[in-house]
């Protein structure tokens, strides 16, 4: 029954998947939108607002709402700027599993790599701006960013064909002001340094031991 039970909901997703596409009409930015949306809800750490994950995936909140649209019956879509949530746990499952998903398979180690290349584009917002009018989705999308993008690193690490892009990883570089202590990683990717656990947002160089 077990079995059953997921030939019918990998069914389900397949279809809706399949037409939530074919409704985008091949526009190139929504496609990247609709599985930039997926894949970050796949690896996120915590439940975060619409506005705040759309700073993560660089891109209005409306557009994602727009690129999910024909998502309502696996996705909980919020009208407001609440979560979006999966309504079933079996979804990251069957996304995450290449047999079951097939050619909507989303790859763990890329995915986290998108929300790391996220991170970084946050807190460079944050740190080059005016820092007197910092909204309150883009103050809780750096303190995400702050406290989880060495997770994330990890995490894509970690799933091997999450490899980090050499453009991401200088961002951290010993010029960077996102890293002015050490350079993370050497030549083979192995990390050289670990941050601790509380970072002050409000300062761009990351406190490392």
């Amino acid at each position: 029954k077990a079995l059953e039970q997921h030939a019918g909901l990998d069914s389900l997703y397949i279809q809706v998947i399949s037409d939530a596409l074919s409704k985008l009409y091949g526009d190139v930015d929504f496609e990247a939108i609709f599985w930039g949306t997926f894949s970050a809800l796949l690896v996120v750490r915590e439940s975060l607002p619409l506005s705040v994950l759309a700073y993560l995936l660089l891109c209005q909140p409306e557009k994602i709402q727009l690129a999910l649209d024909n998502c309502g019956s696996i996705l909980m879509i919020p009208d407001n700027n609440d979560p979006i949530r999966f309504y079933h746990a079996s979804l990251p499952q069957f996304l995450m599993d290449r047999g079951r998903s097939g050619k909507y398979y989303r790859n763990p180690g890329e995915c986290h790599t998108l929300v790391v290349d996220g991170c970084a584009s946050v807190m460079e917002k944050l740190w080059s701006g005016n820092k007197v009018n910092i909204d309150a989705n883009l103050d809780r999308a750096c303190k995400y960013a702050c406290s989880m993008w060495f997770y994330h690193v990890m995490d894509a690490v970690e799933k091997k064909n999450g490899v980090i892009k050499e453009d991401v990883l200088s961002r951290w570089d010993t010029n960077s002001p996102l890293q002015q202590e050490a350079s993370l990683f050497n030549s083979k990717g192995q990390v050289l340094r670990v941050p601790v656990e509380a970072v002050d947002c409000s300062d761009p160089v990351f406190f490392l031991q």
